[in-house]
């Protein structure tokens, strides 16, 4: 919030990640019968609960895609940078799935030898903590005083992208779990849902609040004459005018 009154522009309202996500990741249903609407990011999780059509319970617990990252880095011994790039590129949450003939190689911690490992390697390393991280959901959702809730549970974030981690899921929690995937200005990316979620909440905001103005706009009389300004002494508003301007209408 600083940052953006020191840039000079005014906050108008304030947007809840998990009510954004909730209104482009949750159908009607899903939002008026019970549902548990899951971000897990990168150093956290928040679990929102939703009944009656709007959010009654919000948490956050402590662990994320990090943790995970972390572990990979630890278990093949190499930088964390490393450790992402091949979760990204070769994760998988289920020992199952995981293939023994795709393999990849990543330079040791303390060395420049490479070792090779294959992905039933890395499904060892990741499908204990995905367990863990979906134990504890489950538990925290407990905690809040809910335990089976007809919609399940939907799960967004970066994270539940991974192969194998519905399947996890859906053995840990006992219940029906789905990915939603946002389909809105082009974008079908679970990572995305949040942001995505918050942008869809203040445009159709500041459309609500433009066609009340129209509503409430009184009439112009248009016998009146409008005064005659001269081009040479009106200016032009800057760059950062410009800019202070267009993220004013979606603030």
């Amino acid at each position: 919030m600083r940052c953006v009154e020191k840039s000079g522009l005014k906050i108008k309202d304030l947007v809840l990640m998990s009510l954004g996500a909730g209104q482009l990741a949750l159908s009607k249903d899903e939002k008026t019968m019970g549902s548990v609407l899951v971000d897990i990011g990168a150093g956290s999780t928040t679990v929102a609960i939703f009944e009656g059509g709007a959010i009654v319970a919000t948490s956050t617990l402590p662990i994320g895609g990090e943790f995970v990252t972390n572990d990979i880095a630890y278990g093949l011994r190499t930088l964390t940078d490393q450790a992402e790039k091949v979760k990204l590129k070769y994760g998988c949450a289920l020992m199952d799935d995981a293939a023994v003939d795709v393999t990849f190689k990543v330079v040791r911690i303390g060395s420049n030898v490479e070792k090779e490992f294959n992905q039933e390697d890395l499904a060892a390393i990741v499908e204990p903590r995905v367990q863990e991280i979906f134990h504890m959901i489950g538990q925290e959702v407990k905690r809040l005083g809910y335990n089976e809730l007809p919609g399940g549970y939907i799960l967004t974030g970066g994270t539940v992208s991974m192969p194998g981690v519905l399947q996890v899921a859906q053995s840990e929690l006992a219940a029906s779990v789905r990915i939603a995937v946002p389909d809105y200005i082009g974008v079908r990316d679970p990572g995305y849902t949040s942001g995505v979620g918050v942008l869809h909440n203040v445009i159709r905001n500041i459309r609500v609040r433009s066609a009340s103005s129209m509503n409430t706009k009184k009439p112009v009389n248009r016998t009146k004459a409008n005064p005659v300004t001269n081009p040479e002494t009106t200016q032009k508003p800057g760059l950062i005018e410009r800019l202070k301007n267009m993220f004013s209408e979606f603030i």
